[in-house]
């Protein structure tokens, strides 16, 4: 019996599997999707593929299946500020207390937990810092 079997998803991949495909002692066939390169849940988060078996029977029959990939998140993403990583403001020497001395953003690409940000200010500058500026964020 002659199996072959190919995986394919979208026009961009076509993977065949056929150096993937073991026959079990029971005569079963097993057939193991193996990954060819590391996924990245932000460029793409679920793979649809269709995984197509073909006889040796003449002519040759075939049954496919529907497998969806779901990516899931790894917190592979530091938070990014908006606008760059250098800031300069400048505030008159009698500006009043809890003036807002400039507003900024951060944003994380990941998803729940890991792409939560919070901010504080460093240890250093809370050293040096800590008591002229307000640690509200």
């Amino acid at each position: 019996m002659v199996v072959v079997v190919a995986v394919s998803w979208s026009v961009m991949w076509s993977v065949s599997l056929s150096g993937q495909v073991d026959e079990k002692l029971d005569g079963s066939i097993e057939v193991r999707l193996v990954l060819a390169r590391h996924l990245d849940r932000e460029r793409r988060d679920v793979h649809r593929l269709t995984v197509v078996a073909v006889d040796g029977g003449v002519p040759a029959l075939t049954g496919s299946l529907a497998v969806s990939v779901v990516v899931l998140d790894a917190n592979d993403n530091p938070p990014q500020f908006e606008g760059g990583s250098h800031f300069e403001a400048r505030v008159t020497e009698n500006a009043p207390l809890l003036s807002i001395v400039f507003r900024l953003r951060a944003r994380d690409p990941d998803l729940g937990e890991n792409g939560r940000v919070g901010y504080r200010l460093s240890a250093s500058t809370r050293a040096v810092h800590g008591a002229t500026f307000d640690n509200r964020f």
